[in-house]
């Protein structure tokens, strides 16, 4: 059973409860989208912190983006206590997206996310005459790339970077804020749209490609998500998908292209450039335009290392349910010249634990300890409840509870017919077990009965049959755990499927022909091939204004003309690469039937004449991507329950008395620990003391405009202290007062939703919360939407909801034939409005309302 109404939002690895928003105090689209985001993702009020900014959303030097953003960002963290509960920053446009540091060797350039996510990174020599962006520094790669493990659990937590930084921008508001909607609205759908992953004729682009089989073998065992790859040169013509990834210099995208939650994006040069004219690139902002949730681009020239893009892999970490942030992460090993832009929460494969509070009731006062209680269900084995969370408005109070694998649990694996079985060590985390695990699948006296290799990758296991001519379905496997030796059951084991899953990769081998040192290139090339149908043979031979590279070309078309190579056991020749001088050149000799038997069954030896060399030398098989053409399986684990009634004993006496938001949180117990939340509002009473917050100018709808005042009485008073606090935290204070008055401008708070409420402290340290008022802040030019008017009498009242800030007057007739005629006018400062007819004895007479700006 399924208790819809009681959770809020479902989130893979982070919630609104882990995400800091940075707005730009100086651009009212930053505060408004701001504003808007954190009303859709339920991110605390107080976790909006703001900048000045008025130099342009494009670039800003290293020195500007630690003095108006790092330093006191982090500085704000940990004074706020939220260094360890904010995992993600969002950047709220008109924030500069690259940062540029003038040094000995000339300028660096990385991006204001990346920057936020590992620190700053310098450029290396790059090799030949290319520019030091062109280089890979190994300072650049992080271990988080790959992992599928807890970001926190790789990066740790440090107050001056690592967060899973991202910006949402775009040339106008209601775009950047279309980013938030998709992200929003695409959890937890489970799309059934393809990714496409496209291997374009552009080969300095279209370098990615080699890693396509890798991840569409994993999607087609995990089963979640199709992947097509195709040579096409842009995804425009391939219709509704959830993704893609490209490597072409430019094409155009239809706005339509993509579903809610799609992450899509071109290897090129330039990509991410957000507002420049990148020469006809296309970039981040097509992408978006499209209808893309995510996508990465770099701002410098990075030349075409694949580290710097986002890996194929990307939609496999989706597919088991990370967020876009985590994905995007996880998929760039050296992202420190690329910017991310889109919603980071988006996570259209997420599954969240279900739950219902029991008591105590929503609104309920209540004093001392009492018991709150909770019922969790698991969606199931494979994602158990592993934690729950308390946390009291929206800061991290406490874990309530946690089971991870229990000591002494024992999984039991039937792999190939042979049982092999590990038990958890005491201290053991599912990545623990999952290396211990795959020591054991490991070890020769099974690998020699089982033909199966593991590889533990977080809390799964990657299974290869290494068995030559065997099949996938020949390769039985089943896991159960158990409790063992402890007093419960905490560890839980699948594999994705029942069989092996066999590869429909194509097996390849890369020759490289050079020219040795000094004048002269291959006079003739010979490629002999041997298969099930014989040996066939094909030479080229140079002719005189034909340079190596030239002769490559020629093989290469030769090759997939011959008629005896054209069969399902030939072969062709593709990914001609030669350089500019004609001095070298390569190809890959690919298999044209799928599978590792088909590749085995091939070999191939490529001779040359002349002054040039080959690699490799010798009779090669087309397994170069041996591990490709594999069959393969998954193991995956979790920890936790199924079932979980929870009972905490929660002092009240601990808090400030008044109205508190609590907030359970429950996370499925694998890595990707998809949230859920459940949610109540309490009163509680424990001592005399007591405060109320009047909106004096304000309510539900208020003009932007406005100033907002409010005030705060105390009793008894006076108090030492007496805050307002509101979106970006603690507003204003007045000290030693039983009255407090507040002016809160409403262009610096921004266009959308805000609470307000105070805090009131009394000298003997005694608290006070009030509940809170809840204000939406409007455009003045907003139109006027209609007014519901509500009469009673006689004699005659009438009452309507209004927009503090906007004039209304009320007109009247005594005869629908006659003109009405105006009976006052008056600015609204409270909500609703009221008006009492001045002539008590009024008889039949008709009414109406208007509201002007």
């Amino acid at each position: 059973m399924i208790w819809w109404g009681a959770f809020w939002g479902c989130l893979a690895g982070g919630s609104g409860l882990n995400v800091a928003v940075v707005v730009n105090a100086d651009s009212p689209a930053s505060l408004a989208l701001g504003n808007y985001y954190r009303e859709l993702r339920g991110v605390p009020a107080a976790q909006v912190f703001r900048i000045r900014w008025g130099g342009g959303p494009v670039e800003w030097s290293r020195a500007e983006f630690e003095s108006r953003l790092l330093v006191p960002f982090a500085q704000w963290l940990e004074s706020s206590g939220l260094t360890s509960q904010v995992d993600y920053v969002v950047l709220s446009m008109d924030i500069p997206y690259r940062v540029v540091d003038f040094g000995t060797n000339g300028p660096v350039r990385n991006s204001t996310t990346s920057v936020l996510f590992y620190g700053w990174r310098d450029d290396a020599n790059a090799p030949g005459n290319l520019p030091r962006s062109c280089s890979l520094p190994s300072a650049a790669l992080h271990s988080y790339a790959g992992s599928e493990m807890p970001f926190r659990n790789v990066t740790g937590r440090s107050a001056w970077s690592n967060w899973l930084a991202t910006m949402i921008t775009a040339s106008n508001l209601p775009a950047a804020r279309a980013i938030v909607d998709r992200g929003v609205l695409s959890d937890e759908t489970w799309p059934t749209q393809a990714v496409y992953l496209l291997k374009s004729t552009d080969t300095a682009r279209n370098v990615r490609h080699w890693a396509f089989d890798d991840v569409i073998l994993e999607q087609r065992v995990l089963g979640r998500m199709t992947m097509i790859r195709t040579n096409a040169n842009s995804p425009s013509g391939l219709g509704l998908q959830l993704g893609s990834q490209s490597g072409s210099y430019g094409f155009s995208l239809p706005s339509d292209l993509f579903v809610p939650g799609a992450m899509a994006d071109n290897l090129t040069s330039y990509g991410g450039w957000l507002f420049e004219d990148a020469a006809g690139m296309t970039r981040v902002p097509d992408y978006i335009a499209a209808g893309a949730t995510a996508s990465y681009g770099t701002v410098v020239e990075p030349c075409n290392w694949t580290e710097k893009f986002p890996a194929p892999r990307n939609y496999f970490y989706q597919a088991r349910g990370f967020s876009i942030a985590e994905c995007y992460y996880q998929s760039v090993e050296a992202p420190y010249q690329g910017v991310l832009v889109g919603e980071p929460l988006a996570a259209p494969f997420a599954r969240r634990p279900q739950g219902r509070w029991e008591s105590p009731g929503e609104g309920a006062t209540v004093s001392g300890t009492i018991p709150l209680q909770w019922q969790f269900v698991a969606v199931g084995e494979e994602q158990p409840v592993g934690r729950v969370d308390l946390f009291v408005d929206g800061r991290f109070r406490q874990t309530l509870w946690e089971r991870g694998p229990q000591a002494g649990n024992r999984v039991e694996l039937t792999l190939a017919g042979q049982t092999i079985s590990h038990t958890v060590s005491a201290g053991s985390t599912l990545a623990d077990v999952a290396a211990g695990l795959a020591a054991e699948i490991n070890r020769s006296e099974h690998t020699n009965q089982t033909g199966v290799i593991a590889e533990a990758i977080g809390d799964r296991l990657l299974l290869r049959s290494v068995v030559p001519g065997r099949a996938g379905v020949e390769v039985p496997v089943s896991v159960a755990t158990s409790a063992g030796a402890a007093s419960e059951r905490t560890l839980f084991a699948h594999v994705a499927r029942p069989y092996f899953v066999d590869s429909t990769a194509q097996g390849y081998r890369v020759f490289r022909v050079r020219n040795l040192a000094g004048p002269g290139h291959a006079q003739g090339l010979t490629l002999t091939v041997t298969g099930p149908s014989g040996q066939v043979t094909v030479s080229v031979q140079n002719l005189l204004s034909t340079n190596t590279a030239g002769l490559v070309a020629a093989l290469v078309a030769a090759v997939n003309e011959h008629p005896d190579l054209q069969g399902p056991d030939g072969v062709r020749a593709e990914d001609y690469d030669g350089n500019s001088d004609g001095s070298a050149a390569e190809f890959a000799l690919r298999a044209r039937s799928p599978g590792w038997a088909a590749a085995a069954a091939l070999s191939a030896s490529l001779s040359v004449t002349g002054a040039a060399t080959v690699e490799p030398a010798g009779t090669q098989t087309l397994e170069e991507n041996l591990e490709d053409l594999q069959p393969r399986n998954h193991l995956y684990l979790a920890a936790g329950v199924t079932n979980l009634a929870l009972t905490f004993a929660w002092d009240t006496t601990r808090e400030a008395d008044g109205w508190h938001e609590c907030t359970a949180v429950a996370y499925e117990g694998t890595h990707v620990a998809t949230q859920g939340h459940l949610r109540r509002t309490f009163r509680v009473v424990n001592t005399g003391r007591t405060a109320a917050l009047t909106p004096w100018n304000a309510g539900p709808l208020t003009k932007l405009g406005s100033t907002l005042r409010w005030r705060v009485t105390v009793e008894p008073g006076p108090a030492a202290r007496v805050e307002l606090h509101t979106t970006g935290g603690a507003w204003a204070a007045e000290t030693n007062v039983t009255t407090a008055l507040f002016e809160v401008p409403g262009p610096d708070l921004g266009e959308g939703l805000h609470p307000f409420f105070a805090v009131v402290t009394w000298p003997d340290g005694v608290q006070y919360r009030t509940e809170t008022h809840w204000v939406r802040l409007i455009p003045d030019n907003a139109p006027a939407g209609p007014l519901r008017l509500e009469m009673e009498g006689p004699p005659w009242r009438l009452r309507w909801p209004v927009v503090v800030g906007r004039t209304y007057t009320v007109w009247s007739t005594d005869d629908l034939g006659l003109p009405f005629q105006a009976r006052g006018t008056w600015v609204a400062t409270n909500s609703p409005m009221e008006w009492i007819e001045p002539a008590p004895h009024a008889g039949a007479r008709f009414y109406r309302v208007s509201e002007q700006p």
